[in-house]
């Protein structure tokens, strides 16, 4: 059975400073080198690693009582592609999710094997049941604590993000694999809560509309599609012509 999360914004608690997180961890300020000839950023903005700002999600792998309790699983093709629409999951027997690796609620789920990182496969956990669940083994979950969900998965769908983790990929042609260490080590700039939450609410408000388009684009043209079927073989008549 695959199932839709609620709505939900996993922005985390308020903090008193511009650059403390929504687990209230102050941001690291030492700028990382890699973007040392980048421009100027603005006041309040900071370059670090991924993982001074993140952390791997460690969702307790404790069993539910009943052994016959299915579990959320978020499979690679539930993930979302190119884009951050709500993630779907499957409710899955406790054999049948054995060899996943597991997630908390509000984790960002990263592919981390071609072509699905490429592809822009990830998304946000959001609305599991008992918020936590399992997800495959070709996956990172994080878990966000100086930068919200949404900012962080925001900034690995950018082209240069993708493009630059794509080309830290190990292993034989078809089957490379993003490595942890250099996931952990890529450079996201940060800049303060309340303004990623600002960022975050603009592109979610433009990737809504652009999802609503599309659906309109869609509903035009199996439209169209019924139309021509219909009006090409005599089944549809125009007014004019009927009898």
């Amino acid at each position: 059975m695959i199932a839709n999360p609620k709505p939900g914004n996993p922005t985390g608690a308020k903090s008193a400073s511009p650059i403390e997180g929504p687990k209230n961890k102050r941001l690291p300020t030492t700028p990382h080198p890699e973007l040392a000839t980048q421009p100027e950023l603005p006041e309040g903005w900071a370059v670090v690693r991924l993982d001074e700002v993140v952390r791997p999600s460690r969702a307790s792998r404790c069993p539910p009582p009943d052994h016959n309790a299915k579990i959320p699983f978020i499979p690679m093709a539930l993930l979302p592609n190119d884009g951050l629409p709500a993630i779907q999951w499957e409710m899955r027997s406790r054999e049948e999710t054995r060899s996943g690796v597991s997630f908390e609620e509000w984790d960002v789920l990263l592919a981390k094997i071609t072509p699905c990182l490429e592809n822009g496969k990830l998304g946000i956990a959001a609305g599991i049941p008992g918020g936590r669940g399992m997800t495959s083994t070709e996956v990172y979950p994080i878990r966000t604590e100086v930068v919200t969900s949404e900012f962080l998965a925001f900034f690995l769908t950018l082209p240069s993000t993708r493009h630059g983790l794509a080309s830290k990929m190990q292993g034989a042609t078809g089957r490379q694999r993003l490595p942890k260490e250099a996931l952990d080590a890529f450079p996201i700039p940060v800049p303060p809560l309340s303004e990623q939450r600002e960022i975050a609410g603009m592109l979610g408000a433009v990737d809504a509309k652009i999802a609503a388009l599309e659906a309109r684009q869609a509903t035009l043209a199996a439209l169209f599609t019924s139309l021509l079927e219909h009006l090409m073989t005599g089944r549809l008549r125009l007014p004019e012509f009927r009898r």
